[in-house]
């Protein structure tokens, strides 16, 4: 098993299909083209400039300037989310990302009301050490004025 965990990634979760589909991409490219390749090269090369990408904020950016260009309409998310709050359930948004990204992909698929959709939203979480770190302070987002606190559910 351990062997196995060197050379296997999991393909657990979103970002890890996009992962796998543009390694899938470049070894087609290099199979189509008659280019050698290390295949742990690939993988490696590929993660490492996602990685660089994403850290960056160059991915983010890119993104919240056009998100009906990376964004898939939604129709019926706000629906459910304003079902689920009548059915006085407590919504909490938690996101790896910065603030101002989660903010521009929700304005667009939820309307500039979206925060009011959600009981608490924590942006830069830090996921998953964010489960279980102790010492990581919150910090409140103040935005025009207006604290966090005002779309809190009293």
């Amino acid at each position: 098993p351990n062997e196995r965990q060197k050379r296997l990634k999991p393909l657990n979760d979103l970002f890890s299909m996009a992962e796998c589909a543009l390694v899938a991409d470049v070894v087609e490219f290099f199979n189509n083209n008659d280019i050698a390749f290390d295949p742990t090269s690939v993988v490696d090369d590929v993660l490492k400039a996602i990685g660089k990408t994403h850290m960056s904020g160059d991915f983010h950016r890119k993104v919240a300037e056009n998100p009906a260009k990376y964004f898939e309409s939604t129709p019926r998310m706000k629906e459910v989310l304003e079902n689920l709050k009548s059915a006085d359930k407590t919504l909490l948004l938690i996101s790896n990302s910065p603030f101002w990204y989660v903010n521009a992909g929700m304005k667009y698929i939820l309307g500039s009301n979206w925060r009011s959709l959600f009981d608490c939203v924590i942006a830069s979480a830090g996921k998953p050490g964010f489960y279980i770190e102790r010492t990581r302070p919150f910090r409140e987002i103040v935005l025009s004025g207006e604290s966090l606190d005002d779309f809190r559910k009293e």
